[in-house]
């Protein structure tokens, strides 16, 4: 028999949350209702077969028959939830519908605890799910409430929140920790580049924060406009006229965002292309399965390490210069100073690329806006804020932890357990934006997405992503003003838990 392998920490997890807490993994030693079995590489692709595990994993007399798409499986449900009876609840295509039970045989699992919702399927590992994740995520929210829990994809549950209300307050909610309080301080953690802003707490979470905004200090609007039109032209001047279409997503939206970032943090044109090669190979060992992350991430240290030396002692006034002068002056240590200049490269070039492709897609299918755009900077910025609220780069905010036993929203919420905020589903609240399903540029009024996070983890960077975005997409409609999308276009969507993007974007310059 294949000897199973031992739990690795996921990438979209080391990169952003600095890990999950060791009730969470396989061999920590949690009670068995504590957690589900990972799931197999094929099991992310055929969801059914993840059922099948999930039943053998809940505790007999807690099952309760649950029919999807013909097959029959298990999950913890409370009696609470059994005063309609027959209720169907729609989860994309498919549909769950919960059968005649006597409550009776539901009991409590070992500790008092219990599911208070079904465990939901979410995968959002799977590329075609991904294309309609939004949405099944506000049906799920629908019919079970704005907190519910559902299956991480690399094994284990979390708390999904969905509401726009709720989801604003919890971004800014002193009681959540970027920190686990059940992790073993002896348990070894992601790699040290991966441990910054967005994986710490006050006060070292303010005390990077300065620095960040230190670094980035002497990148106004205009001139970070005027980089991006400097760029967008240089991609512009590499077509030749007879070109009919091109993938968007490979020839200008992430080899523009990529120059941004590695501009401002100081890399070298001639090393860029290692930041993307690096960057792929930690994107396709998360989706292959191979965990990858530390030993690429000590390459990433080494290269930022020397360049960081190298422009600190000479006149480098790029981001990571001004990082290295501030570890030198000991108000960071090497690795925090590292680590805050890998999350500017990493974070800001794919957000910023993910944006720029997604508007595209949104913005090319009304012609009128689409020419509008290149001649009218309020309408192209008001454009720029409605494609971040639909079709935001960040589909969940990084994680949080409780730090103590909560409730919230009549839901109790244990301490240590893991929650994710839903930023696409919540700025698509039908409470706070009107026909919030529906993508349109003329929506006005005060801007109230969260595509930015909200309290002491808003992006420090979204001024310069919202700048940069505007100008490449205002030249972008100048050059190309009948820029269309070819017939029968269906978006492919990367794969993932917190990102959102697309994997290519076909387009065509005549387009009808």
């Amino acid at each position: 028999m294949k000897k199973r392998r031992p739990p690795r920490q996921h990438r979209s997890l080391a990169k952003f949350s600095g890990g999950l807490p060791g009730r969470y993994a396989r061999d920590s030693g949690a009670r068995r209702e504590d957690h589900y079995p990972r799931p197999t590489r094929q099991e992310r692709t055929r969801p059914s077969n993840r059922y099948r595990r999930l039943k053998a994993s809940v505790p007999s007399r807690s099952r309760i028959r649950v029919a999807s798409c013909s097959d029959w499986f298990a999950f913890q449900i409370p009696p609470t939830r059994f005063a309609t009876r027959n209720r169907k609840i729609s989860i994309g295509e498919c549909q769950l519908k919960l059968q005649d039970v006597n409550p009776d045989i539901v009991s409590r699992p070992r500790g008092g605890g219990i599911l208070p919702d079904i465990l939901a399927p979410l995968p959002f590992m799977d590329a075609g799910f991904k294309s309609r994740s939004i949405d099944a995520v506000r049906h799920l929210a629908a019919a079970q409430g704005p907190l519910f829990k559902f299956a991480l994809p690399f094994g284990g549950e979390a708390w999904l929140v969905a509401n726009h209300g709720l989801s604003s307050g919890l971004l800014a909610d002193p009681r959540l920790s970027k920190i686990s309080p059940l992790r073993d301080a002896a348990e070894a953690g992601p790699h040290r580049l991966y441990r910054h802003l967005l994986v710490t707490d006050p006060p070292d979470h303010m005390r990077l924060r300065r620095q960040i905004r230190h670094a980035l200090a002497d990148w106004t609007s205009a001139r970070i406009e005027t980089l991006a039109r400097a760029i967008i032209a240089r991609r512009l001047a590499t077509f030749d006229r007879d070109e009919a279409s091109f993938d968007l997503v490979a020839r200008i939206a992430m080899p523009a965002a990529l120059e941004i970032a590695c501009t401002i943090v100081g890399i070298p044109p001639r090393d860029m292309e290692k930041i993307h090669v690096w960057n792929d190979m930690l994107t396709r060992s998360d989706l292959d399965g191979e965990d990858r992350a530390s030993e690429i991430a000590e390459e990433i240290e080494r290269y930022l390490a020397a360049l960081a030396e190298t422009d600190a002692i000479g006149s480098g006034n790029g981001a990571i210069a001004t990082l290295g002068r501030a570890a030198s002056a000991g108000d960071l240590d090497n690795g925090e100073a590292m680590a805050l200049a890998y999350l500017l490269l990493s974070a800001g070039y794919e957000t910023t690329g993910h944006l720029l492709s997604s508007a595209v897609w949104l913005l090319v299918g009304d012609r009128k806006i689409w020419q509008t755009i290149a001649q009218d900077d309020a309408v192209a910025a008001r454009a720029v804020e409605e494609c971040l609220r639909f079709n935001p780069s960040l589909e969940l905010a990084t994680p949080r932890y409780a730090r103590e036993d909560l409730d919230i929203a009549g839901t109790a919420v244990r301490k240590g357990d893991l929650l994710f905020i839903a930023l696409g589903a919540a700025n698509r609240d039908p409470a706070v934006f009107a026909a919030g399903s529906a993508f349109d540029c003329a929506r006005s009024g005060p801007v109230h997405h969260l595509s930015f996070g909200r309290g002491p983890h808003v992006c420090p960077g979204a001024g310069i992503a919202r700048v940069a975005s505007r100008t490449i997409l205002q030249e972008l409609a100048r050059h190309f003003p009948k820029l269309g999308l070819p017939a029968g276009h269906e978006p492919q969507w990367v794969p993932g838990l917190v990102m959102r993007g697309l994997r290519s974007l076909p387009v065509v310059i005549d387009g009808e």
